[in-house]
């Protein structure tokens, strides 16, 4: 559709003289200020103008009771009742407006202990609530079930599986760097006539599921095979052992040609794609796209690529052995924090590179860079929360537990309350700007929330934790902790630990 088409098509649209009347939601008070609304608008002469009424929740209580009024009466009648000043100081208002305001409480119209409006008004409410619960509550518990994965790793004796999943972190680690490459500014520019392939992978879902998504795939499924590698014991040099004419490759060179290796590879792929899919009538833009890549990617950035590759698998190769040298030894630090040194190895690595190639590369193409690495760490950040919550939460509230319910109870309460507050931005009548009740009121809200979440997540994975223990007493499951493993609540962290790490 052309620019003159779409104006021609909108004048359409607007010649006929319509107009419509659009009240909002929000409850009692939106209601209100609907029938101001209309009552200004009947005395100015406006309301029979409009043709449409529009209206949501409070606005549809308002609405439905005006429609109503003009089946029964007419239009003329209301319109008439609706601008008239009041004539008696006893009944100052028409009977159907004089019944709106007597049944206000349009949720539950009669109050009382033993009122049905009351109790249906509860029904409704844990009705609600029941059904929000069985679709979050297990999604929630499916999240907090990740970081067990990690916690149960398998026996060394799966090796096969140690070069599946080294592989397969390997291509996971190409698909960031080759999406980045082809989403950077001055490359996505020449493609903007070409395939639909790269014009519908430029926004930030496509960046979540093409770039942030296969980096922590890579980082679990790397950290995953190095744990399985190690657990074994022995000297490393020997398990991971190359031999290029008769010499040994020690283990940091290899970790380094590694790095060297995906990073080019990463690169490598996107000068392929845009030959491949560039069609025969478009193929000039195609041979367009890629001058452009490869003028960005000349000969001096192409050594930056392989010293920052190094770089970076010299990083790697520090954090597996002087950080980890042995995951099974504190396998609940490695699950929490491993997954994420490894994808900051890879944020080092990118950012030495475009630090070397600077002089060459555009500002958009920098900006880019920048907010990738943001997304980046935020998922890094997420993934270590998490694991934190899962494998530690529950052994906090073993320590704390009376602070912990009160903090837990107390701060559920003051989100619901506080969150609901019509004072919780303002200030009261005769506080100080930056009294402590103010700041109390304003930060309340925001620091409970949180903590009540943790507390809830923490409360989820305990659970997690008997759920598990219930069913391997049921199910004749292998398992290592034994008939005569405490139920819970347990008396000590030790339960918790045990089925977390046994529970294969």
């Amino acid at each position: 559709m052309n620019e003159k088409l779409v104006a021609e098509l909108y004048a359409c649209l607007r010649q006929p003289p319509r107009a419509a009347l659009c009240l909002s939601g929000g409850g009692i008070r939106s209601a209100t200020f609907g029938l101001g609304v209309l009552q200004g608008l009947a005395r100015h002469d406006l309301l029979h103008q409009f043709h449409y009424l529009s209206t949501v929740s409070g606005g549809g209580y308002v609405g439905s009771w005006l429609t109503s009024w003009i089946h029964r009466k007419g239009l003329s009648h209301v319109l008439q009742e609706l601008k008239n000043a009041p004539t008696s100081k006893l009944e100052p208002e028409p009977k159907p407006i004089r019944h709106l305001r007597e049944y206000s409480n349009f949720l539950t119209p009669q109050l009382g202990l033993l009122s049905a409006d009351t109790w249906t008004l509860v029904a409704t409410y844990l009705r609600n609530l029941l059904l929000n619960w069985l679709a979050i509550v297990p999604l929630l518990l499916a999240v907090l079930m990740i970081p067990r994965f990690g916690m149960a790793t398998p026996p060394i004796e799966t090796r096969g599986h140690l070069w599946i999943f080294l592989a397969a972190g390997f291509v996971c680690t190409t698909i960031p760097i080759a999406y980045i490459c082809l989403n950077l500014p001055t490359v996505r520019e020449a493609l903007r006539g070409h395939r639909h392939f790269f014009t519908d992978r430029e926004g930030q879902g496509s960046f979540l599921r093409w770039c942030l998504l296969p980096l922590l795939t890579s980082g679990l499924l790397l950290t995953t095979a190095w744990a399985w590698l190690r657990n074994s014991g022995g000297v490393l040099d020997e398990q991971v052992s190359l031999t290029i004419l008769g010499q040994h490759i020690p283990t940091v060179a290899l970790f380094m040609a590694i790095g060297m290796v995906v990073h080019t590879i990463g690169w490598a792929i996107p000068i392929a794609l845009l030959l491949q899919v560039g069609s025969r009538e478009r193929w000039n833009a195609g041979v367009l796209a890629v001058k452009k890549f490869r003028r960005a990617f000349d000969r001096s950035q192409f050594q930056f690529l392989l010293l920052s590759g190094a770089l970076g698998g010299l990083s790697a190769w520090i954090l597996a052995t002087k950080f980890f040298p042995y995951p099974g030894r504190n396998i609940e630090y490695y699950v929490c924090f491993a997954a994420t040194l490894l994808i900051v190895t890879f944020l080092f690595a990118g950012t030495l590179y475009v630090g070397l190639v600077s002089r060459s590369t555009s500002d958009q193409d920098r900006e880019w860079w920048a907010r990738s690495g943001a997304w980046m760490l935020i998922g890094t950040v997420v993934w270590s929360a998490l694991s934190l919550v899962v494998i530690f939460g529950p052994v906090w509230m073993f320590h704390l537990p009376r602070v912990l319910l009160s903090v837990g109870g107390v701060t559920g309460l003051l989100s619901l309350l506080l969150g609901f507050s019509a004072k919780t931005p303002g200030q009261g009548p005769g506080e100080q700007k930056n009294g402590w009740q103010t700041i109390a009121r304003q930060y309340a809200p925001v620091l409970a929330a949180p903590i009540f979440i943790l507390i809830l997540a923490a409360s989820l994975a305990l659970l997690t934790s008997w759920m598990i223990e219930e069913v391997a007493r049921v199910v004749p499951l292998q398992t290592d902790w034994g008939p005569d493993a405490p139920l819970l609540p347990f008396p000590d962290p030790s339960g918790h630990f045990i089925i977390l790490r046994h529970a294969n």
